[in-house]
């Protein structure tokens, strides 16, 4: 389980597997979603989340974050490779992290 604090210039998400899709994501003709298909034999796809806790406090290093490594951890027991991240509470900052974590 990782937490790492965000400052407003550093990238969230910007991490490649290296592992090409052999076909694109988005959704089938049934308007299901589809996922994409790793092009080399014998991979399976990587389910990622990223937990972003929002807190002034905590950010600050005046709190503890309880709920972030429970849910990092509850992820990870579903089988997602989960990561944390500490923001003030800024709507801006906020905002960055999403964009750049899809």
């Amino acid at each position: 389980m990782s937490i790492r604090p965000v400052t407003p210039s550093s990238t969230i998400g910007s991490s490649h597997s290296g592992v090409d899709s052999a076909e694109p994501s988005g959704t089938d003709p049934a308007g299901t979603a589809t996922h994409p298909t790793p092009a080399v034999q014998g991979l399976e796809p990587v389910l990622r989340a990223l937990v972003i806790t929002c807190s002034d406090s905590v950010s600050q290093g005046t709190a503890k974050d309880g709920s972030g490594p429970l849910v990092i951890e509850s992820l990870a027991q579903l089988g997602f490779h989960a990561e944390g991240t500490l923001l003030p509470d800024e709507r801006g900052q906020i905002s960055a992290a999403i964009r750049g974590a899809v």
